[in-house]
C-alpha cells in the first residue's frame, strides 16, 4: 500500500533498521556505510548513529516522536497565505487562477502558507460584533478550495496561527489534515502539513515557504532573520506585508507574500483607529527559481501579466 500522502514514513531505527541493512546487503554485500546510507536514502551521519543505535542492548527499538516532515515541492508555483476565510478579498483570489493559467505550465501547483481559514468559532477572544459563523466559513471555503482545484493539479497546504485555533481547542486531536478533509476537494490534490514551513525547489533554486511566529512592523525584518538562521531564501507570510529585497547580508533573497484578507471586514482591524501598519494586498509566483510579487495596481501592473 502507498503512503498515505502528508503522513510520514516510519523512521527506520532499531530492529527495523538492522533488517533493512541485511536486505540491501543481500544485493551486493561488499557496500560500505556510504552506501548503504544512500540505499537507504539516509544522511550518512544518521545512518551511522542509528546504527550504533541498532546495536544497543535495551533501548535500540524504543519509539521516536516526530512532528513529521516539511513538505518539499518540486518545480513552479504559485504561493499564497493569510487567506482568512471567509473574510476575504474575493476579487484577488481570483487573480491567482488567472496569473497561474497565463504563465505556469501544467501540472500547476499552489502552496497555502498558512491562514487559509479564520476560524473565530476557535477564537480566544470574544466577538466584537455578529460576523460570519463557521457554516458560512465552511461553505466559503469549500468554494474557494474548489475553484482553485479546478486551475492547478495540486494544492499544498502549511498550517498557520489560526489554522491551529481548532488544535488548541480540541487538544491536538484535530488539525489541518482534519480542515482540508472539509473542502470537498479530490484527497489526491491536496496535501497538507501541520508544520508552518516547508521547501519549494524551482529550477535548482531553494525557497524556504514559512508562516512565521514572530511579527514585525517592519518589513522583511523577520524574514531576513529566518534567511540567515535557516540558509536560504524565504518566503514569509503571517505579518501580512508585501515586499522584496535581499537579508541583511545580501546572500538571500527574501519576500513578505502579502495576504488576501479584506482588511475592512475584520472587526478588530477596522473598528477603531491604530497605529498598526494596513494589510497588503499580494501573491507570490515561483517560476525558474525566480520569485514575482503580485500587488494591487501600481505595484502591478495587471494589463502587463494579464
Amino acid at each position: 500500500m502507498p503512503p498515505i500522502p502528508g503522513i510520514p514514513k516510519p523512521e527506520l531505527v532499531g530492529d527495523e533498521l538492522l533488517r533493512q541493512v541485511e536486505i540491501t546487503r543481500g544485493y551486493d554485500s561488499q557496500f560500505d556505510d556510504y552506501q548503504l546510507a544512500a540505499a537507504l536514502g539516509l544522511p550518512e551521519e544518521i545512518f551511522r548513529n542509528r546504527m550504533i543505535w541498532a546495536q544497543s542492548k535495551h533501548t535500540k527499538n524504543l519509539p521516536t516522536y516526530s512532528l513529521g516532515t516539511p513538505l518539499h515541492i518540486e518545480g513552479d508555483a504559485l504561493v499564497v497565505g493569510d487567506v482568512h476565510v471567509p473574510y476575504t478579498n474575493w476579487e484577488f483570489t481570483a487573480l491567482v487562477g488567472a496569473i497561474a493559467k497565463k504563465h505556469l505550465k501544467k501540472p500547476r501547483q499552489l502552496v497555502i502558507a498558512g491562514d487559509f481559514f479564520n476560524l473565530d468559532i476557535f477564537s480566544d477572544y470574544a466577538n466584537l460584533i455578529t460576523g460570519p459563523g463557521w457554516k458560512e466559513e465552511k461553505h466559503a471555503a469549500q468554494a474557494l478550495a474548489q475553484e482553485w482545484a479546478e486551475i492547478f493539479d495540486k494544492i499544498y497546504f502549511m498550517a498557520g496561527n489560526h489554522d491551529r485555533r481548532v488544535s488548541r481547542k480540541t487538544d491536538g486531536e484535530m488539525d489541518i489534515h482534519d480542515l482540508t478533509e472539509l473542502l470537498s476537494v479530490n484527497v489526491r490534490k491536496i496535501q497538507a502539513s501541520v508544520l508552518g514551513y516547508g521547501n519549494l525547489d524551482s529550477a535548482g533554486v531553494t525557497w524556504r515557504i514559512t508562516h512565521a511566529r514572530q511579527y514585525s512592523i517592519n518589513k522583511l525584518t523577520v524574514a531576513s532573520e529566518l534567511a540567515n538562521k535557516y540558509q536560504s531564501n524565504v518566503i514569509s507570510f503571517h505579518e501580512h506585508h508585501l515586499a522584496q529585497g535581499w537579508d541583511r547580508y545580501h546572500r538571500y533573497v527574501v519576500v513578505n507574500g502579502g495576504s488576501l484578507i479584506l482588511q475592512s471586514s475584520v472587526p478588530y482591524c477596522s473598528l477603531d483607529d491604530n497605529k498598526m501598519p494596513n494589510f497588503c494586498t499580494g501573491f507570490v509566483m515561483v517560476k525558474r527559481g525566480c520569485p514575482y510579487l503580485f500587488g494591487k495596481a501600481p505595484y502591478t501592473d495587471w494589463e502587463r501579466w494579464l
